[in-house]
C-alpha cells in the first residue's frame, strides 16, 4: 500500500473531507504562514530598496552640483564679506591669553557701570571653523547696578560688543539691585602674534 493511499483511507483525512469548517481553518492557518515567510523574506529586500534608492538620490545629487557653474565673482565678494566680518573679531596667539584678554576687557569695559564688579572665569572651548580657530570664553560677571540704568547697560552690550554674546542674566530690581550676567566672548586665534 502506497503512501498516498494510506494517507486518504486514515480516519483523520476521512474527517478532514467531512468537516467543511475545519479546511477552512487550515486554509487559513497556510495562508497565515505563507504571508508571514514572504514578509520575512521580502523585508530585507525593501530596506535595501529604501537604501539603493537613498544612494541614487544623493549621485544625482551630486550629478547636478558637479553640472553647476560656480561664478567666481560671487565667490570673491563671500571671501571679501567674511574677511571684513573676521575683522570685527578680537585675536589671541592661544586659549589662556584669550582668557586673559576677555577678563581685562570685561572687567574695562562694565567697571563703570557696575559697582562692586567681580569676575569668575567659567570656562573656554575651541571652535574649529574650517582652517580658522576661534576661543569662546565665558565669563560670570556679578556686582550691583542702578535700576534705572539696566535696560541701557544690557543694550550696550548686545549692540556695541559684536564678539560678545550675553549668555544668561539674573537681576534682582529689589533694594540690593545685585546682577549677575554670564558673558561669552570670542576671539579669533592670531597666527602671527
Amino acid at each position: 500500500m502506497s503512501t498516498l493511499s494510506k494517507i486518504t483511507s486514515s480516519s483523520s483525512f476521512k474527517e478532514l473531507q467531512a468537516n467543511v469548517r475545519l479546511q477552512w481553518l487550515i486554509l487559513a492557518v497556510f495562508s497565515i504562514l505563507l504571508l508571514s515567510l514572504s514578509d520575512t523574506l521580502l523585508s530585507p529586500l525593501a530596506e535595501k530598496k529604501a537604501e539603493v534608492q537613498q544612494q541614487h538620490s544623493y549621485l544625482n545629487r551630486l550629478s547636478n552640483l558637479e553640472e553647476t557653474n560656480i561664478d567666481e565673482k560671487n565667490i570673491d565678494k563671500i571671501n571679501d564679506s567674511l574677511s571684513k566680518q573676521l575683522k570685527h573679531y578680537s585675536t589671541a596667539s592661544s586659549l589662556s591669553n584669550a582668557e586673559a584678554r576677555a577678563l581685562e576687557s570685561v572687567e574695562r569695559a562694565l567697571r563703570k557701570s557696575i559697582q562692586r564688579i567681580r569676575l569668575n572665569l567659567i570656562g573656554s572651548e575651541a571652535i574649529n571653523m574650517g582652517n580658522q580657530t576661534f576661543w569662546n570664553v565665558r565669563i560670570d560677571v556679578s556686582g550691583k547696578i542702578k535700576n534705572q540704568e539696566v535696560i541701557s547697560f544690557l543694550n550696550k552690550i548686545d549692540y556695541k560688543k559684536q564678539d560678545w554674546r550675553i549668555s544668561s542674566v539674573q537681576y534682582s530690581p529689589k533694594s540690593t539691585g545685585s546682577l549677575s550676567i554670564v558673558i561669552d566672548v570670542l576671539y579669533m586665534e592670531s597666527k602671527d602674534e
